[in-house]
């Protein structure tokens, strides 16, 4: 079972090099790295830099993170980490109050977030 924990707006600082900020540097680092593309676009760089995730909200599993900002969702998976059910359960603790307004796309047309997306009905 994956385990995911909301983080607190105030455990987080985006330049923090341990804690959830780092956490999630590490997992999108790897992610781009593996898959050719940025996981998180401009608009969510800024937001995390400038304002961390005050108006947000941030979910962790061991590999992986899901942030809601405005009516956004990014999400990644660590490479290591795929396939085991930590993307499909993030998406689901971060739309679970948000309903039917979420906009969700795959920077570079990952097969596995088509896959989650068509489980969660996106």
């Amino acid at each position: 079972m994956v385990q995911i924990r909301r983080v607190d707006q105030a455990g987080f600082d985006w330049g923090s090099s341990d804690g959830p900020a780092a956490e999630m540097r590490q997992v999108a680092a790897a992610a781009t790295a593996y898959d050719g593309a940025e996981v998180l676009n401009e608009q969510a760089r800024l937001q995390l830099t400038h304002h961390g995730i005050t108006g947000a909200a941030l979910w962790l599993a061991d590999g992986g993170f899901a942030l809601l900002h405005r009516d956004t969702l990014d999400l990644a998976v660590h490479p290591d980490t795929r396939r085991q059910g930590v993307g499909t359960a993030l998406a689901r603790a971060a739309l679970a109050d948000v309903g039917d307004t979420v906009s969700a796309w795959s920077h570079g047309d990952h097969p596995g977030a088509a896959a989650i997306a068509a489980s969660l009905g996106l």
